[in-house]
């Protein structure tokens, strides 16, 4: 394999895994917020109608934190 190719294929997989912690870890902290009732209610002012799970970004944070780090 040449050096271009052996880049896209290491970027393909590097990508793969990253797409696929983020949504095992978006999945799980879901769950746990929703286990612990962090819930949105919606008001006049909100986008949505009806409760929705607040915080599920932190999940797909802590994938891109902690693959940051690893690249360093």
């Amino acid at each position: 394999m040449h050096g271009i190719e052996q880049t896209h294929l290491i970027l393909a997989v590097a990508g793969t895994v990253a797409f696929l912690a983020s949504l095992c870890a978006g999945f799980v902290v879901h769950r746990w917020l929703a286990k612990w009732q962090v819930i949105d209610l919606p008001n006049e002012r909100s986008s949505h109608v009806q409760p929705t799970v607040r915080g599920g970004g932190v999940g797909i944070m802590a994938v891109v934190l902690l693959g940051g780090l690893g690249a360093a």
